[in-house]
Parts: C-alpha cells; sequence; structure tokens
C-alpha cells in the first residue's frame, strides 16, 4: 500500500537514537512490556533498547536486548568492518545483559536486530553466522525490519503513524474538513426523525478526517487464540471494557471480567490446594523414578551389548577351531 511505503520512507530517515527513543519505545511500551528503557548512546554496550516482562510464577522477567542498525539501502556488509562491528555489538549487549530493580545481574532470553529499512533476502542471509552467536548461547534471535514495524505500529500505537509523515502525506491528518459531510449531514437534518434506514450516504464521505475509502480498505483481522497477561496488564484490558460497555454499551470481551476473575480464583485456589501440592510432588517423584528406570535400562542394554558381541567371537573362534582340526583330520 502507497502509505505503508510513506511510512517505511519515514522511518528510514530517522537517526538510530530518534528510531529508538520516538518509534520503538513507545511501539513496545504499547505492547504490553512492564519495562522499556532507552538505552541508546555511547555506553549502550549494544543494548540500545532494554525490555523487562514479567512472567507469573518466574522469579525473573523475561529480558529482551534490542540492537538498532541503520543499514544503507544496498544493504552490503561485505566489508570486514561492518561485521566486526555487529559481532562486537552482539558479544557486548550478551555479557552486559541488564539490571533488575534490585541490582541483580540479568541474562538476556531474547535478542532483536532492528533495522528502520527492509531487510532483504541477501542481507538476511549475510546476518545468519552472526545470529548464531548468540543463539548458541540459548539467546532467541530475531530480525525485526521496516516493513514488521510498520505493520505492528498499526496493531498496537496507530497514534504514532500521526508522527511518521508531515502534513500533506499522511491519511490520517486532522485537517479543516468541517465541510466534507455536506452531503450525510443534509440527509441527516432533513428529518426530524433520523432513523438510520432514511439517512442516504455516500461511498466517498468522511468519519472525523478519515475518508471512508480507508475504512472500507482497511484489513481487519480478529483472533480467537488465548492471551496471557499479568495482573496489571489485565487491569488496563478492564479499563478498556468498561469504557466500551458504558460510552457504546458494546462488550468486547465474551465473558465479563467478574466472571474471569472468579474462574482465575477458582482456579489458582486449585493450584495451591494441599491435594495439587501433593500431586505435583507424586509427579516429580515419577519423573525422577522415570528417569532411575531409564538409566537402568540403558545401563542392561549396554551389557546386553557387550555380552552378545562376546558370544558372537567365542562363537567364531570355537568355528575357526572346529575347521581347523577338520582339516588336520
Amino acid at each position: 500500500m502507497n502509505e505503508d511505503l510513506e511510512y517505511l520512507k519515514a522511518i528510514g530517515e530517522l537517526g538510530e537514537n530518534e528510531f529508538s527513543e520516538n518509534v520503538l519505545v513507545k511501539l513496545f511500551t504499547r505492547m504490553g512490556y512492564d519495562r522499556v528503557d532507552f538505552n541508546g548512546g555511547i555506553l549502550e554496550k549494544g543494548r540500545d533498547i532494554i525490555l523487562h516482562k514479567v512472567i507469573p510464577l518466574e522469579d525473573e522477567p523475561h529480558v529482551t536486548i534490542i540492537q538498532v542498525k541503520k543499514i544503507k539501502n544496498k544493504q552490503k556488509i561485505e566489508d570486514s568492518s561492518t561485521i566486526t562491528k555487529l559481532t562486537h555489538q552482539i558479544y557486548e549487549a550478551i555479557d552486559a545483559g541488564a539490571i533488575s530493580t534490585n541490582g541483580k545481574p540479568l541474562k538476556p532470553r531474547s535478542l532483536i536486530l532492528a533495522f528502520p529499512v527492509q531487510a532483504n533476502e541477501r542481507f538476511i542471509t549475510q546476518l545468519t553466522p552472526l545470529m548464531t552467536i548468540s543463539e548458541a548461547k540459548n539467546i532467541k534471535t530475531l530480525i525485526y525490519d521496516g516493513p514488521k514495524v510498520i505493520r505492528d505500529i498499526k496493531r498496537y500505537a496507530p497514534e504514532l503513524l500521526d508522527t511518521l509523515v508531515n502534513r500533506n502525506t499522511k491519511i490520517f491528518d486532522i485537517n479543516d474538513a468541517f465541510n466534507s459531510n455536506e452531503e450525510i449531514s443534509s440527509a441527516v437534518n432533513l428529518y426530524s426523525a433520523k432513523n438510520i434506514e432514511d439517512i442516504y450516504m455516500s461511498l466517498d464521505f468522511f468519519v472525523g478526517s478519515k475518508n471512508s475509502y480507508h475504512l472500507l480498505s482497511s484489513e481487519i483481522t480478529f483472533e480467537k487464540s488465548s492471551i496471557t497477561c499479568d495482573p496489571e496488564e489485565w487491569a488496563r484490558h478492564c479499563r478498556t471494557y468498561n469504557i466500551f460497555l458504558n460510552k457504546f454499551n458494546l462488550k468486547i470481551f465474551k465473558k465479563e471480567p467478574s466472571e474471569i476473575n472468579k474462574d482465575r480464583e477458582q482456579l489458582l485456589k486449585k493450584y495451591n490446594s494441599s491435594e495439587n501440592k501433593e500431586n505435583i510432588k507424586n509427579l516429580n517423584s515419577m519423573g525422577m523414578e522415570i528417569e532411575s528406570k531409564q538409566k537402568l535400562i540403558s545401563e542392561l542394554q549396554s551389557q546386553l551389548k557387550k555380552k552378545i558381541s562376546q558370544t558372537k567371537k567365542e562363537k567364531s573362534e570355537y568355528k575357526d577351531e572346529l575347521t581347523r582340526i577338520i582339516t588336520l583330520l
């Protein structure tokens, strides 16, 4: 889409720190991360942005390091200086990790290599050897290029689109559209009793400052997959639910938040029950017993293989001896 190219061009013209602080930090904050720290500058140690995500039932948050690199359109990194710099920054990011709020060192769980422009296949292929550095340390490595950034901005932080391009090019520009609804306004004012079937609407009207064409052609997707969120994030979802319910009488959840909370409390009560703790204890015990049995089976298999090998050897020696005796006779 043309507007996507405009947005891609806009973020491609930003400097590394500007792209990190004004785009990625705001985007990942809207994605629901618990902490999003901009760390760009002289002492970044390969960590332009540090993300923290609190995972229920885990003592330490998951840490993601983002290394932002502005690349040229030709995307050639054959020169040793660029490869050396990227390699050094990846090692620095892994070694530096992050620090928890209580001063405890945290090892990153994932590493994101972010680029404001679109990364072509050749460039990604050239990056693959560098990605193995972090993956060898069990750190998941992802490439996050311009089109993916634009896609996620539209999904999580559409308000950022207004900041990417100027007033003459952005499709969601707030302009003086006072008279742009003349047709629909006339139709609405035609009757004192206004029913929706009485209103004529041209396909080329504006809702606020948004042309109907964009509303009709926008790609909207619905997801039915379950999500996991921490209490703070769930509280935000509940506030959003109440806003839609109070303003539009629209329920955006299949179940009432109170019912979901009740189900959660029941599940949590079952999980913390003495019966379940005993089940977990028995499960762990069974796991240890299975591991012990597997080790014993492995040892017996090894002994059996040695016995079979020895028997074959003795049988071969007996056969050779019998052949020698028959020959002498």
